[in-house]
């Protein structure tokens, strides 16, 4: 993955709290610094304050990422990623399991709760970066008919897609002569 150029949003206050207030909201947790963090045409460098990204607006979305190894800086994980579909004001929590490197859902609901009422809250805001409005109109032309039933019927049983093949056990290998 390569990193976007800098980007900056333009938006008058009242805009800017309308889609914050609005938006959905993707917070991320745990990702090891200098880690790739994308969301369909953008990719963030996790730095010490990165959260996640606000002000996304509904519909599909991918977010993909390539943890960077702690030996040397230049390297990186295969890219892994899944499809989430976003409502209004939706906020999507996620955590990194370093033991297997993804992103996971956090399964307890009284601390997922928390972390979203933090976002509400604007808790996290100084480490949200904003979605690029500026490319949304391309991605909804790549994304025009990824539908949430499409996205469930099609997505793998762990939702997590990845350019690393599935390992099959030896048992179940077939040998060729």
């Amino acid at each position: 993955m390569t990193t976007s150029k800098l980007y900056t949003v333009n938006l008058d206050s009242q805009t800017a709290e309308k889609l914050v207030d609005e938006g959905g909201s993707v917070l991320v947790l745990g990702l090891p610094l200098g880690t790739a963090f994308g969301i369909d045409h953008q990719v963030f460098t996790i730095g010490p304050l990165f959260k996640g990204v606000k002000m996304i607006p509904p519909g599909p979305h991918f977010i993909s990422y390539c943890v960077a190894s702690q030996r040397s800086p230049n390297d990186f994980s295969p890219p892994s990623g899944r499809w989430i579909f976003l409502k209004n004001k939706q906020v999507s929590v996620w955590r990194f399991d370093g033991s297997t490197e993804e992103l996971e859902g956090i399964i307890n609901e009284d601390e997922k709760e928390r972390f979203v009422e933090g976002v509400r809250r604007h808790d996290f805001d100084s480490g949200m970066a904003p979605y690029d409005l500026a490319r949304l109109h391309q991605w909804r032309m790549l994304a025009q008919f990824i539908s949430e039933p499409v996205i469930k019927k099609l997505s793998p049983i762990s939702g997590v897609i990845s350019v690393m093949a599935e390992g099959v056990e030896e048992e179940e290998e077939e040998t060729i002569e």
